[in-house]
């Protein structure tokens, strides 16, 4: 999207007052946009503003970058602060563009994005900010774990599902609902797991932490059920 040009006169005059460029209020509409866009979208001056530009600005304009170029108005100014309207002012009244209020409002009047006029409306990355901003920085890989610590993570983890199985197996637990154990069961069984959870607090299974998804796991692969009103191991266990 070109900058300017869908701008009104009282935008194009915010966008000169912001700049410190000069501008004639005897200027037609179109006068108005070729001057200020020759003054404020020329490469050298764009280059310079972009090197000052703060850390909010840059991110905004990575993150329309990333996006392809344009993303929701509700959003970006959610993220970035609003854009205050253009309107004509008394003339006694203050410059209310000298400073802009938000990192938003700066892009904007800077030339850097544009406002679309349509419905829903968009912020737009303009062409010409477009051809002066270095690429992403490029993906970096993830760094996988190494075989053997999954290995050591695989083994501690079946350990555990075997305790929990011998534990069910020593004492009757009674389920709660039909399913979650008490928090008594649950602190005299995690205390013996090889990564014992903390459940000093814990009042209930669902806001425990490795023994709920160890019972999870037993579950999931039909190793224990309700059996005669007590949670105990199948005969897959045994199988």
């Amino acid at each position: 999207m070109n900058a300017l040009g869908e701008r009104t006169w009282f935008e194009l005059r915010a966008a000169a007052l912001a700049a410190g460029c000069r501008f004639n209020t005897q200027w037609t509409k179109q006068q108005a946009r070729e001057q200020v866009y020759t003054q404020i979208m020329e490469p050298s001056r764009l280059r310079r503003n972009l090197r000052g530009l703060g850390q909010a600005e840059r991110h905004a304009l990575q993150r329309l970058q990333a996006a392809g170029g344009t993303l929701p108005l509700h959003r970006f100014t959610r993220d970035y602060g609003s854009i205050r309207p253009c309107r004509q002012r008394p003339h006694d009244a203050p410059k209310p563009w000298i400073a802009p209020h938000s990192p938003a409002e700066r892009l904007w009047l800077a030339g850097f994005i544009e406002i679309t006029r349509t419905r829903p409306q968009q912020i737009c990355l303009t062409g010409e900010a477009a051809a002066i901003l270095p690429p992403l920085p490029a993906p970096r890989p993830l760094t996988l774990p190494t075989l053997p610590a999954v290995e050591s993570a695989r083994a501690a983890l079946c350990l555990d599902v075997a305790i929990f199985l011998g534990s069910l197996l020593a004492e009757d637990a009674c389920p709660l609902s039909g399913c979650w154990l008490s928090p008594r069961s649950l602190r005299r069984i995690t205390a013996r797991l090889s990564q014992p959870d903390d459940l000093v607090r814990v009042r209930s299974e669902r806001r425990a932490g490795r023994i709920a998804f160890i019972h999870y796991l037993a579950l999931a692969a039909g190793l224990i059920s309700v059996q005669d009103s007590f949670l105990k191991p199948t005969v897959a266990v045994w199988e």
